[in-house]
């Protein structure tokens, strides 16, 4: 095998190890599911985010958030390979339509950033923690 060759083959081995490491970080895809993250007195000491919420994502690209187990909003959204756009069909609070959030999946683990989002509670309870999925 020439220098050339062998130059070659430890680049093609480079780039396959390269593209295996980097298919083992974030995910590019979400699954739908429901994912949960608590807002405790130390996050806020406004009543309305205190509490366990859930985030649940259906196979029709809708979605609720509850706040200990009662419903505070649904709707549906929108996924692209790093954004998520929530578009508000009800809801107990007043609140614009809807919200643009930077998303990323680590496993388990969602984290939302908010991108663009004029209501007042959902892009603190999206963003104050990382979400988990629940099993």
């Amino acid at each position: 095998m020439t220098q050339r060759s062998k130059t070659l083959t430890g680049l093609v081995a480079a780039i396959v190890i390269l593209l295996v490491l980097a298919g083992c970080g974030a995910q590019s895809s979400l699954s739908p599911g429901t994912y949960t993250t608590s807002i405790t007195r130390e996050d806020s000491t406004d009543y309305l985010f205190i509490g366990d919420w859930e985030l649940t994502l259906t196979d029709e690209n809708g979605y609720t958030v509850s706040k200990d187990g009662t419903l505070d909003e649904e709707g549906t959204y929108t996924l692209t390979e790093d954004q998520m756009v929530f578009v508000r069909t009800m809801g107990r609070h007043v609140c614009s339509e809807g919200g643009v959030y930077q998303w990323a999946l680590d496993g388990k683990t969602l984290t939302l950033t908010q991108v663009d989002d004029e209501c007042y509670l959902r892009p603190f309870t999206f963003t104050t923690h990382p979400w988990s999925l629940k099993d």
